[in-house]
Parts: structure tokens; C-alpha cells; sequence
């Protein structure tokens, strides 16, 4: 490559880094690029706005109700035998829901969903729902509860 190329190549860059930075710096002062200032979310109160208080909606005993009935049925046992020890709201971290099985891939991102905890006698059993998907018994050695959370 002669001088003349590499000097040209050199000018040409840096005229387009120039262009770059200042596209930048305009998109930053306008709020369009992705580095903008943030703005209030839901939760967050100015001093001139009254406060917004979100209901907090738990599971309800009704929502544990399908956890309970597949528990009846494993250990055939009458579903009045089972305490629904906590039904919660949980977001779990990936597509496996805290329930991640030997050599099974789940999508990286935040799921919305339940956890169950159910007692029959000594043994605690939990079971993790979320997405469209109903609540499944978890024997995962790797399991996730919402306080490793």
C-alpha cells in the first residue's frame, strides 16, 4: 500500500469519526440516542405529582388450586390433605422458570410467574409456573427459590 493510500485512508477516517461524534452529540442533547437522560417511571413522583401507589396482586389460594389438585393426584392422597404453605408473584430471572433441567437451553430474559410451596405431613413440594405455562411440580437439584432471588 503507498503512503498516498494509507494517508487518504487515514483523513477519510477520521472525517468520519468527526461526523460520527457529532451525530452523537446531536442525537444525545436531542434524547433520541441510547445514552439520554431518563425519564420518571412508574413509581417515581415529582414534587409536584401526587404518589401512585401500584396494588400489589399476590396469587390467590385459588391460583395454587392447580398445584394442589396434580399434588392430590401423584400421591393419591384427597387434595384436603395438602396445606398451600406461600402462593407467590415471583419473576424469575430465565425461561426455566428456577426450575432448570440437566441439558435442557431457556431463553435469557425475565419471566413473570408463580411459586408454590404446598406441605403434606413433613414434606415441603414446590412448584414454579410463569408465562402461559400452569405450575409444574419442580425436582430440580439446580433449583431457584424467590430467596436465591
Amino acid at each position: 500500500m503507498s503512503r498516498f493510500t494509507l494517508v487518504v485512508s487515514a483523513s477519510l477516517m477520521a472525517m468520519s469519526m468527526a461526523q460520527a461524534a457529532s451525530r452523537w452529540q446531536q442525537q444525545r442533547t436531542v434524547g433520541h440516542a441510547p445514552f439520554a437522560r431518563a425519564q420518571p417511571v412508574s413509581g417515581t413522583v415529582s414534587p409536584n405529582q401526587e404518589p401512585r401507589v401500584l396494588p400489589n396482586t399476590p396469587p390467590s389460594a385459588a391460583a395454587a388450586q392447580p398445584a394442589v389438585d396434580d399434588l392430590a393426584q401423584r400421591l393419591a392422597i384427597e387434595p384436603a390433605r395438602i396445606e398451600v404453605i406461600r402462593a407467590e408473584a415471583v419473576t424469575w430471572p430465565d425461561g426455566s422458570m428456577g426450575c432448570p433441567q440437566p441439558g435442557m437451553r431457556y431463553m435469557q430474559r425475565l419471566v413473570n410467574g408463580t411459586f408454590i410451596q404446598l406441605r403434606v405431613g413433613d414434606v415441603l413440594y414446590n412448584y414454579h409456573g410463569g408465562g402461559n405455562r400452569p405450575p409444574a411440580l419442580c425436582r430440580s437439584k439446580d433449583e431457584v427459590t424467590p430467596e436465591m432471588l
